[in-house]
């Protein structure tokens, strides 16, 4: 745990009741699982799109089309 969020912790720990620290966790749990759907529903909207990126690439690389990453180049 970073010593940030330990701080956050600890100060809500100090400051509020018992149910208003359970309000706190319902609401920072609820944010965390709307943001795993978030990106869930992304990923899953651009699944297809990654596949034919692949497949593209794939083929330019079969085809002779690609060559070696030179980092002294970029």
């Amino acid at each position: 745990m970073s010593k940030l969020l330990k701080t956050a912790f600890e100060r809500i720990e100090r400051q509020f009741s018992e149910s208003e620290q359970d309000e706190i966790a319902r609401t920072l749990l609820r944010m965390i699982e709307e943001d795993d759907r978030r990106w869930e529903t992304a990923f899953g909207q651009t699944v297809d799109k990654l596949e034919q990126l692949a497949n593209s690439a794939l083929q330019e690389y079969r085809d002779g089309r690609t060559e070696i990453l030179d980092p002294e180049k970029l």
